[in-house]
């Protein structure tokens, strides 16, 4: 089954009892010709808020999405989702966000 979208949390963890632990983040959404997937990973995650009005259709569209610094000079990325009336809203704050393409067809070890 390809999904329009996905998004995977992790924690991973290091020290003698993993104790020492962050927040990593990893988006895949299929392109919008269908043609293959746009990955953004998030190696380390402060916080971030992912609000949706309504799921009824699922996200929609992909409207905006703007990266600025914050004050603590993380990555601020916010991203908008648009449709029929409902909207989501996401905001992640990370150290730095990786962008990668993968055609359709072609394996990948995330999601």
């Amino acid at each position: 089954m390809t999904h329009g979208l996905s998004v995977t949390l992790s924690e991973p963890a290091i020290g003698s009892r993993q104790e020492i632990r962050t927040v990593a983040m990893h988006i895949r959404l299929l392109g919008s010709y269908h043609d293959g997937h746009i990955e953004l990973r998030y190696p380390r995650v402060f916080r971030y808020q992912l609000h949706l009005d309504s799921g009824v259709d699922g996200h929609r569209d992909w409207c905006y999405d703007e990266s600025r610094l914050t004050d603590d000079g993380n990555l601020l990325h916010e991203i908008e989702w648009s449709g029929r009336g409902a909207v989501a809203h996401w905001l992640i704050e990370a150290s730095d966000i990786e962008f990668t393409w993968q055609p359709k067809g072609h394996a990948t070890s995330g999601a």
